[in-house]
């Protein structure tokens, strides 16, 4: 359970995990990616059951993937998403943001 969460400059939340919490402190961007950490948390803790400081170590030291809401230059992100709702994810996520967006097909 989330109790609560700032998504300004990163991701930043508390969740509870049965009778304890944890932090989540992660440079990544958006609500999606907050998802995307809860699921990996909810996994690796069922299937490792680490120690909770050493989660928060891990997560705080992930970067996220390349090309995923990616960060190259001071304002410049780069993402590859390439449907509607990827691309609305996206958006909505740097919607309170200046926006110059340019769309293009990846490839070799």
């Amino acid at each position: 359970q989330v109790k609560a969460y700032s998504l300004e400059d990163g991701i930043s939340a508390i969740v509870a995990l049965k009778d304890q919490s944890f932090h989540i402190d992660s440079p990544l961007l958006g609500l999606f990616n907050l998802y995307n950490l809860l699921a990996a948390s909810a996994c690796v803790n069922e299937l490792v059951k680490p120690n909770l400081k050493d989660l928060e170590k891990a997560i705080s030291g992930f970067g996220g993937v390349c090309g995923r809401v990616e960060q190259v230059a001071n304002g410049v992100i780069v993402d590859f998403a390439h449907t509607p709702d990827g691309i609305e994810k996206v958006l909505d996520t740097l919607k309170n943001k200046k926006l110059i967006v340019v769309f293009g097909a990846g490839g070799d």
